[in-house]
């Protein structure tokens, strides 16, 4: 055998050694993406419940529920509290997607909130009315509208008749915990803890 056939010979035995690797590695990381997959998302009485990797082990519808609920009708369902909305804002990242352009400078936004899982929920910010919930807001020259989203959250109204809420804003991309009047009628998120399932 030459020397340059010899060379052939051993650098074909070496890509074939590490493409085998490569191979065996994927499937293997794919399989247990798959099983992780499964592992993170459940499906209970019709609704998809996703596991965001939360230290409290709170799991989260994986879209809100953009049927309108008065104030006192959504504090008969698994909504979140405020102590789970917190923890949803300072143990994710959201992600905001102006997708198209409607008229009017108006854009259709949608959030996808991210978690240690990389599982996510969606929402999005044109699936309600204006006025029951979906709330449009002028920026500083008066001209855009941007959209915040609220959906209603464990808690009581005040002597005002406000409820917190939690709020989606678009313009500043950030979530947070507001006051809401109660009789608006708003979407909800559902949520399940991990020992309920």
């Amino acid at each position: 055998m030459t020397r340059e056939e010899l060379a052939q010979q051993y650098a074909d035995e070496i890509i074939e050694n590490k493409l085998r690797q490569i191979v065996l590695d994927s499937f293997l990381r794919g399989y247990e993406l798959g099983e992780l997959h499964t592992a993170l998302t459940i499906k209970i009485e019709g609704v998809t419940y996703v596991d965001l990797g939360l230290p409290s082990g709170t799991l989260w519808s994986s879209k809100p529920f953009y049927q309108k609920f008065c104030h006192d009708d959504a504090q008969k369902l698994n909504i979140p509290t405020e102590e789970q909305c917190l923890e949803l804002i300072s143990k994710t990242k959201s992600i905001y997607h102006a997708h198209s352009y409607v008229k009017y400078y108006l854009y259709e936004y949608d959030v996808e909130i991210i978690g240690a899982t990389s599982q996510r929920i969606n929402a999005s910010f044109t699936s309600g009315t204006i006025g029951e919930g979906i709330k449009p807001v002028r920026d500083s020259f008066g001209v855009n509208y941007y959209y915040e989203n609220r959906f209603w959250i464990k808690g009581e109204s005040n002597e005002s008749n406000d409820a917190p809420v939690l709020m989606l804003n678009a313009q500043s991309e950030s979530i947070r915990i507001h006051k809401h009047f109660t009789g608006y009628k708003l979407p909800v998120f559902l949520v399940k803890n991990k020992g309920e399932v």
